[in-house]
């Protein structure tokens, strides 16, 4: 059974070299509210996202930065506990073979880590969107990418309600 989750992303993803791939590890909090302790708890959540094409991973160092909204999906989940030095527990929630949903980014959005290097992402020339091929064809954020899509495009794009499944 599949697992999905949304939430904002209070730090950038963790960036990391996994042979020929690049993997993002990716941490999401969600705030609920416990009836038994009659308080806001959270639960959180991981997922390891791995690409091995160049623009997909400049496209993902761009996106999945501290205040970017996210969707994942995952398989299924895995309970992972970790006791702090101090004797609490942590309990993360890691979503096994997960895969990338809704990327949404804030506007005017730089990765933490680069900010204090002057990054500034590299201009784009502004291109034209993918022909969709067929009225009933949805495209993913990862395939209008590879189509040369930016992300600014693909962020104004409509959201489709009626997808025919």
């Amino acid at each position: 059974m599949g697992h999905t989750v949304t939430g904002k992303l209070n730090k950038d993803a963790k960036q990391f070299a996994a042979g020929e791939y690049t993997g993002f590890n990716i941490r999401v909090g969600v705030k609920f509210y416990d009836r038994e302790t009659k308080d806001n708890q959270w639960t959180n959540y991981s997922a390891v996202i791995f690409s091995n094409n160049q623009s997909q991973i400049q496209f993902l160092q761009g996106a999945l930065i501290a205040g970017s909204v996210v969707e994942l999906f995952g398989e299924s989940i895995k309970v992972d506990t970790f006791t702090k030095d101090d004797g609490q527990t942590l309990i993360t929630l890691e979503l096994n073979n997960a895969r990338l949903g809704y990327i949404g980014t804030p506007e005017n959005a730089q990765p933490q880590a680069q900010q204090n290097q002057g990054y500034a992402p590299p201009k784009q020339q502004p291109q034209q969107m993918p022909d969709r091929q067929g009225k009933d064809r949805v495209w993913t954020h990862a395939e209008l990418l590879a189509q040369g899509a930016t992300l600014e495009q693909i962020n104004k794009m409509p959201i489709v309600e009626d997808i025919p499944f």
